[in-house]
């Protein structure tokens, strides 16, 4: 699951969008099946370090992503205000 959300994490840093989501569903089936049975004590350990770099993981991604989507943001407002412009400077009157 590491491997999973650290590729993730590289494709987000690559732009590669469609690279991310088809990760996201292997690695939401990955935690399904972890909650999905027991854990005995020798693996809650484990499992608690694994889940804790996961989410610092998560929380990477969460800022590309964030940062992604203002820039998006951003450059939709510029297309729409050049939009705005082109319209003007066609019809004049």
């Amino acid at each position: 699951m590491l491997d999973i959300s650290s590729h993730m994490l590289e494709s987000a840093r690559n732009e590669n969008w469609e690279e991310v989501d088809a990760l996201q569903v292997i690695r939401a089936e990955m935690i399904e099946q972890i909650f999905s049975h027991s854990i005995d004590a020798t693996e809650i350990e484990f499992c608690a370090r694994v889940l804790q770099k996961t989410i610092d993981i998560n929380q990477a991604l969460t800022r590309i992503c964030q940062s992604q989507r203002e820039g998006l943001s951003q450059a939709v407002m510029q297309m729409r205000h050049g939009q705005k412009l082109k319209k003007t400077y066609d019809n004049p009157g």
